[in-house]
């Protein structure tokens, strides 16, 4: 059986964001876990909220927010500014490459949501992270959800 269009859509977003020159290969879908050194700079491409549109004859309209984790190390020797213009450099990159989303039949409309930035100095590998939210409009069809509508 073909994935749900939401996993379509986490699978498409995961692509497009591995090897950027920032974070490379290190985009993951983890929803918890250890991150370690190896991990970072990192990305993690999770699925959040879904809010559904209705539907109009045979097909379904949702909209999903994909939360895109940006992960780096955080030295207590890294110069003022520098953690904030790492994640911003990421960020850049990210919201280059989203525009670039292209999910012919699936997709109806996308569009940048909201960002927010942590330190987590807790952790075992102190991180900065920043989130960074996309709202997808998709749609399906009524009596399957892995067939675009």
């Amino acid at each position: 059986m073909a994935d749900h269009m939401r996993e379509q859509i986490l699978d498409a977003i995961e692509t497009l964001l591995t090897g950027l020159t920032t974070t490379g290969s290190r985009v993951t879908r983890l929803r918890s876990g250890v991150i370690t050194l190896a991990d970072l700079p990192g990305l993690n491409v999770a699925m959040g909220e879904e809010q559904s549109a209705g539907d109009r004859g045979q097909t379904v309209f949702n909209a999903i927010d994909v939360v895109l984790e940006v992960g780096i190390e955080a030295r207590v020797s890294s110069a003022e500014g520098a953690l904030d213009q790492l994640l911003n450099t990421i960020a850049a990159e990210v919201y280059a490459a989203m525009r670039g989303l292209s999910l012919t039949g699936v997709q109806h409309s996308y569009w940048f949501s909201s960002g927010s930035p942590e330190i987590i100095t807790e952790a075992v590998t102190p991180i900065a992270t920043q989130t960074i939210t996309y709202i997808i409009e998709y749609r399906h069809s009524l009596a399957d959800a892995t067939v675009a509508g």
